[in-house]
């Protein structure tokens, strides 16, 4: 029997995507994410800040997870319809696992929102913070047709470049120059 002070190492199957963490450039962890920000689009023109968008889709469902009005609706179905079921069920859970997933952690919320002009017209942004410095990482945008920018509404964060290192590059101690914080904006 395992001494319980020993910790088990609890290994990622293989199905599961690798976890990307980000810092802010005063070391604080802001996001974990299966996108790697290199790789995700950035805001066009006539955006001029080319912030990075990040999909914020709603958490994943657990494999154990299961409502219980599922289960006997299952049981009381035909097991061609269940089999259906099951199958679509697990389609949609495998779609969730292919967009990632992404956690803005430490964050605060700016709840009076700023209006930005625009060339196209004008843009209503809720400022997101960095937890520990307060300093500004990026931005959501109030969708039209809510008029809501709240945290529960936010569907994607706008993350401006230049604000966050990956835990490799805080490790090894990266300091950035003015003229490497402009280029990693383009």
């Amino acid at each position: 029997m395992p001494d319980s002070s020993e910790s088990a190492a609890v290994l990622p199957s293989p199905a599961q995507p690798p976890v990307y963490t980000y810092h802010h450039l005063c070391s604080q962890l802001l996001l974990a994410s299966t996108h790697q920000l290199e790789h995700l689009r950035r805001r066009a023109p006539p955006a001029v800040d080319k912030a990075i968008i990040l999909p914020l889709p709603p958490p994943p469902r657990s494999p154990d997870e299961s409502d219980e009005e599922e289960e006997e609706e299952l049981e009381s179905e035909a097991e061609a319809d269940a089999s259906r079921r099951r199958e679509k069920k697990l389609n949609a859970r495998a779609n969730e696992q292919r967009q990632g997933y992404s956690v803005l952690l430490s964050v605060t919320y700016d709840k009076k929102p700023m209006i930005i002009r625009r060339d196209d017209g004008f843009e209503k942004r809720h400022i997101f913070r960095c937890g520990r410095c307060r300093g500004i990482v990026g931005y959501g945008i109030d969708s039209a047709a809510t008029g809501h920018g709240q945290e529960q509404d936010l569907k994607i964060a706008y993350l401006l470049p230049g604000g966050l290192m990956t835990t490799e590059e805080m490790r090894a101690g990266k300091v950035f120059t003015e003229e490497e914080l402009s280029m990693k904006s383009t």
